[in-house]
């Protein structure tokens, strides 16, 4: 499905596995060099979490800017 969305100009990955699917060491991204990645975490500690550590792994795999999404105060 990750292949699918790059061919069409759409930088996109998601993790079925949590945060640590996320963040482990197995993860393998693709090239993403010029691309600019917008982080979305769930609105828990885990989701902070994937947050302030998957930009590093982002910018190892080139991408040229990455954005994090803060939930308001309080949601779900």
């Amino acid at each position: 499905m990750l292949s699918n969305l790059l061919a069409r100009g759409i930088t996109a990955c998601t993790s079925t596995n949590g945060v640590d699917g996320a963040l482990g060491s197995t993860l393998q991204l693709p090239d993403l060099a010029g691309k600019t990645i917008l982080v979305c975490g769930d609105a828990d500690e885990a989701g902070e979490r994937l947050n302030r550590e998957f930009p590093c792994k982002l910018y190892a795999a080139s991408a040229a800017e990455v954005r994090l999404m803060q939930w308001p105060a309080g949601s779900p």
